[in-house]
């Protein structure tokens, strides 16, 4: 009996072997498979690492072409508001000069017309009429 049992003992403990060495061989293949997925991971990390550095240098790049953007709108902004300070003087000053220039035409006409007047006159003037003057003979 004892032989039979120490058999039996030896079987499953031969059995028990073999599923320990499966199971050794099952936990070999997942250690492999992890490893390899701990070294995806780690690329992918280090990329994750490389993509976050380039985005916030383009972040910083972005960042400096908007305040420059707002720099640049706010000088537009008052240069527009100069040359509409301008237009607004060239606008007054042209009106002042179409005034002017319509007065200095009135005038011009007045001269116009005052020397016309003065050329009939002249031009009317009759000489050798009667003599008004006293102890004059002509």
């Amino acid at each position: 009996d004892t032989a039979t049992q120490a058999k039996s003992d030896a079987a499953a403990a031969g059995q028990q072997a073999k599923d320990a060495l499966t199971s050794a061989g099952t936990a070999i293949t997942d250690a492999k498979n992890a490893l390899t997925n701990s070294s995806s991971a780690t690329a992918d990390s280090a990329q994750a690492r490389k993509d976050s550095a380039t985005a916030k240098i383009q972040a910083a790049n972005a960042a400096t072409q908007a305040n420059q953007a707002v720099t640049d709108a706010t000088t537009a902004k008052a240069d527009a508001n100069t040359a509409k300070a301008n237009a607004t003087q060239a606008i007054n000053d042209a009106a002042t000069a179409k005034g002017q220039a319509a007065s200095a035409l009135g005038q011009a006409n007045t001269a116009i017309n005052n020397a016309a007047n003065a050329l009939d006159k002249f031009n009317n003037l009759a000489i050798g009429g009667r003599n008004y003057l006293a102890d004059t003979s002509a």
